[in-house]
């Protein structure tokens, strides 16, 4: 809203832009918790059906031996049909992989990158500033999301990360002053 002109008055205007909200930037933290958006892994099928509910449905909470490596989750134990040994493999941050124990590490920005673990889902590239920000203590469920769903979200991201790098550009230029 402008505020009235007059002599030794400015104008104020509301900017015709705005920073996106946290939870476009960084998927959905609530007080009863952070939910991460996921896709399966490639050996989703092969843990039981329970299993996978569980995982959908249940709430983790983030263990003290969490670090930017990988997130460490207590929570119910998500066994496999058939607990055979994979060979190492490729693996990101974001991927969940389940040990031998059941309990799911969620990868963080520092993980290895190859695994042995089966990789049960993927926390979508949108989210991932979210997974950063875990701590021990949180609590963390899981929404699974279509390849699409989690593109469209990939894409709204960097989209509002290029308006915010726009804004801040013109902020920076010697012209550019708060009155």
């Amino acid at each position: 809203a402008a505020a009235p002109q007059g002599r030794g008055r400015r104008s104020w205007a509301a900017p015709g832009w705005f920073a996106p909200p946290p939870a476009l930037l960084r998927g959905s933290a609530t007080p009863a918790g952070i939910r991460l958006r996921v896709m399966p892994g490639a050996e989703y099928g092969q843990f039981r059906e329970a299993a996978r509910m569980a995982f959908m449905r249940e709430r983790y909470r983030v263990a003290p031996a969490s670090d930017r490596m990988g997130v460490r989750l207590d929570g119910p134990p998500l066994p496999m049909e058939d607990s055979e040994e994979l060979l190492s493999h490729g693996v990101i941050a974001g991927t969940i992989q389940v040990p031998r124990g059941g309990a799911p590490i969620v990868l963080g920005a520092d993980c290895q990158t190859t695994g042995g673990y089966p990789k049960l889902a993927h926390v979508i590239t949108a989210d991932l500033p979210l997974l950063a920000q875990c701590k021990p203590g949180d609590y963390i469920t899981f929404e699974e999301v279509t390849l699409a769903e989690a593109q469209h979200r990939d894409r709204e991201q960097e989209r509002g990360m290029r308006q915010l790098a726009a804004v801040l550009a013109i902020c920076q230029k010697p012209s550019w002053k708060l009155l």
